[in-house]
């Protein structure tokens, strides 16, 4: 979900950029124009790679943004442990932007789906087509524009305060009261119990998990809990997303119950909770990729097929 953005000027003075891996520097130059035409003020920093590689990656920058070339992308990420590289992009909130620009690249297009899978759907993917300068704004415009103040970089359980401490990506710091959360989000009405002290940022940055007493898991979406800090963000994620997300749940239920199948059964096949399929069809929650390939899976579908071509593709490229 997404809330409305601050001014482009304003929003950049918080981000770093790597372009490091971008091969022709004409590229690069190209790319910082744009950013100077658009009010960008990124910082650069050009040791991401090297820090994944090393394994210290607590000195990369939250909000970094890493542009390169796609098949440069697909080396440094076959060269790095998929823990590594998943911690990364999920604690530091990185953002990766991989440029198809000749043949090199579109030979590693089949790396794709993997990185896209690690990298918690924080990967796009851009075509570097003449003319340039038109086609590169747009994308940095979008990509720049991309970064979710609900996204959690950390996460933690006091038992001895039974508090929760939260870190979003925009820098946001809150510690809440597990009985406080627990009352706001109805999560003390759920049986079987929940156990705190389980939470952590699940597959997604978006989402916190914890087990159940009967060691299930159970997700929080995490602009739920973002809501319950910034009364702002509240009303403008909610306002803009509650339209979207109900014609999509309307959507995902009337291609399960053509199939002629339940939701325990979608559950059962796709590896989902059944939670979390009722909160997508009754469009209480605003699905990931990775979530809408799971679901179309238990229905034995593409996400295109389930979804129209222009939906799964805006989908896969979210």
């Amino acid at each position: 979900m997404r809330g409305r953005r601050e001014s482009r000027s304003d929003a950049s003075n918080g981000h770093y950029l790597d372009l490091t891996r971008i091969g022709a520097p004409s590229f690069r130059r190209a790319i910082k124009r744009e950013l100077a035409t658009l009010g960008y003020r990124a910082k650069p920093f050009a040791r991401f790679w090297a820090s994944l590689s090393s394994g210290d990656t607590g000195m990369i920058p939250l909000n970094l943004i890493v542009m390169a070339d796609l098949s440069r992308v697909a080396e440094g990420f076959a060269r790095v442990p998929r823990e590594v590289w998943r911690s990364c992009v999920r604690r530091r909130n990185t953002l990766l932007v991989a440029f198809l620009r000749g043949r090199t690249d579109v030979r590693w297009a089949d790396a794709i789906d993997d990185i896209l899978r690690a990298s918690a759907g924080r990967l796009r993917i851009c075509s570097a087509r003449n003319p340039l300068s038109a086609h590169l704004k747009q994308h940095l415009a979008e990509v720049l524009d991309s970064n979710d103040p609900e996204a959690l970089v950390d996460v933690r359980f006091s038992e001895a305060e039974r508090s929760v401490w939260l870190e979003f990506a925009d820098g946001l710091k809150r510690v809440l009261s597990w009985p406080t959360l627990s009352v706001a989000l109805e999560l003390e009405k759920r049986r079987p119990a929940l156990r705190p002290e389980t939470m952590h940022i699940g597959d997604h940055p978006e989402t916190l998990e914890l087990l159940d007493v009967r060691g299930r898991p159970f997700q929080i979406d995490s602009a739920a809990i973002r809501a319950l800090l910034d009364t702002k963000f509240a009303k403008n994620v909610y306002a803009a997303s509650e339209a979207a997300t109900a014609t999509l749940g309307d959507r995902l239920r009337a291609r399960r119950e053509a199939a002629g199948l339940t939701q325990t059964q979608i559950a059962a096949r796709s590896g989902l909770t059944q939670e979390m399929i009722s909160n997508l069809e009754r469009g209480k929650h605003q699905p990931r990729f990775e979530t809408l390939e799971r679901y179309a899976k238990g229905l034995g579908l593409s996400v295109a097929a389930l979804l129209d071509t222009e939906s799964g593709a805006k989908y896969r490229n979210a």
